[in-house]
């Protein structure tokens, strides 16, 4: 039902006024991009811990009202980029420009969502992943460089990269690269 929801509002002209026929993957995207943490899960007899990205959780807890901007429901704004490709080999560096949305901002936080549809793997593959694509973050002025899924280096095994930068306030410039590292084609889309 959720992802229905999410599809509807694209197609209703929610995002900019015109109706827009989303991909599976933008609409995966922004269901693991709006995920909540979850704190703990109920194993039967006793509470465990959980964090992102681990095996109770993976991305969290799907939340539409932290996927998708409507006003009334919440004070984010949002950027989609759907069916666009990536040439073997190329580096795409997309800036964003913090703001307060008007003043309606309440968040520090910047999350950014990485889907591909990837080709299936060899039969029996250990390292499964077809066409690599790697997404990282880094907020500009700064050297430090987040990368994806919890990870302190680039992800070379998902077709879904998520990152979340925690400190992005307003007058902040955020720098997201995707890089093309190994493809088995001449272009990706995402």
């Amino acid at each position: 039902g959720t992802a229905a929801l999410v599809r509807q509002y694209f197609l209703d002209g929610f995002y900019n006024s015109s109706s827009i026929d989303i991909s599976g993957m933008l609409l995966k995207a922004i269901l693991i991009n709006g995920a909540q943490e979850i704190s703990y899960i109920d194993n039967a007899f006793r509470s465990t811990a959980t964090q992102y990205y681990d095996n109770n959780q993976g991305f969290g807890r799907v939340s539409l009202v932290d996927s998708l901007p409507l006003a009334g429901a919440n004070t984010f704004a949002a950027s989609f980029i759907d069916k666009a490709t990536i040439k073997d080999g190329q580096t795409l560096d997309i800036d964003f420009n913090i703001t307060d949305n008007g003043g309606r901002c309440t968040e520090n936080e910047f999350r950014v969502t990485l889907v591909w549809a990837d080709p299936p793997g060899a039969t029996g593959c250990v390292r499964c992943l077809v066409n690599d694509l790697d997404l990282s973050v880094q907020k500009i002025g700064s050297s430090r460089i987040y990368y994806p899924n919890g990870r302190g280096s680039r992800d070379t095994t998902n077709n879904v990269e998520r990152v979340i930068l925690g400190n992005a306030v307003p007058g902040d410039t955020i720098r997201v690269t995707i890089d093309a590292s190994n493809l088995d084609r001449s272009e990706q889309p995402f």
